[in-house]
């Protein structure tokens, strides 16, 4: 009787992370309330995101689509209280809005910047739900 061992060939295999928007997507990140209670999608048209920091390399109009999601099911939140607020650099406010409202749970906000650089995002998500 012969016994027969089966060979296996090793090769080792580099994956390779890129971001969604590589393959044509937009950048996006994902941003979550302090309480964890919300994940706020954030998408823009124009140019790239790290963290809560984004930069813009010329200046031009920029649309962000946010997207205010349960963390455990993903679905959408309805009736959104929250502010959006955008500081360059130095700290300086480029846009301050307050007292928005959304039902769906989807938004767009839409800033002109006159000048190119990096920016931080902030939102500030007040309340959730009708009451």
């Amino acid at each position: 009787m012969k016994l027969i061992r089966p060979s296996f060939l090793l090769i080792p295999v580099m994956v390779v992370m890129l971001p969604d928007y590589a393959y044509g997507e937009m950048p996006k990140m994902r941003m979550t309330t302090d309480n964890g209670s919300t994940f706020v999608d954030v998408t823009i048209d124009k140019g790239t995101l790290t963290d809560n920091n984004f930069t813009i390399d010329s200046p031009q109009e920029v649309k962000f689509d946010l997207e205010f999601l349960h963390p455990g099911a993903f679905d959408h939140i309805t009736h959104v209280n929250y502010e959006f607020h955008i500081a360059d650099e130095s700290g300086n406010m480029v846009v301050h809005k307050t007292g928005l409202h959304i039902h769906e749970g989807m938004d767009t906000q839409s800033v002109t910047f006159s000048d190119m650089g990096s920016f931080t995002l902030t939102i500030n998500v007040i309340g959730t739900g009708l009451s």
